[in-house]
């Protein structure tokens, strides 16, 4: 699809603000409205169209996840791992926390196929078992 070249640099530009894939994951299914099926970005909506950001995000958001997917485990664990530092003094709690709800399954798109939802599920709770402490 393509989409108009001002609504790809204000998305790309809010996308690039956060320093880790795994956050990126976490703002995108921020912007899911799961019950709808749409991403909702107010600002961006107004000014391009809610069906057309609403795409788009959709588009970012499957790019993310193949791209955290692409990289090795290590590497996937070390992504949320700093993502969880950055966000949170005791990174160890909220790991857990984050672990004992399984809610990382929320930051998936909607159409994930089974198997990048398995490896995606097995790897994020190895990174947060790892970062409680927990092998």
């Amino acid at each position: 699809m393509c989409f108009q070249p001002e609504a790809l640099r204000l998305v790309a530009d809010a996308f690039d603000a956060v320093p880790t894939t795994f956050g990126r994951l976490v703002l995108a299914a921020c912007l899911l409205r799961r019950d709808m099926g749409l991403y909702v970005c107010p600002l961006a909506s107004i000014a391009y169209g809610y069906k057309e950001v609403s795409l788009l995000l959709a588009d970012m958001h499957r790019k993310l996840l193949g791209t955290w997917l692409a990289t090795t485990v290590d590497r996937q664990i070390a992504d949320v791992q700093s993502y969880l530092v950055s966000i949170n003094e005791d990174s160890n709690a909220l790991a857990a926390l984050i672990l004992q709800q399984r809610s990382y399954d929320a930051l998936l798109p909607i159409d994930v196929d089974a198997s990048d939802r398995r490896r995606f599920m097995k790897t994020v709770g190895r990174a947060l078992r790892t970062r409680r402490g927990t092998p």
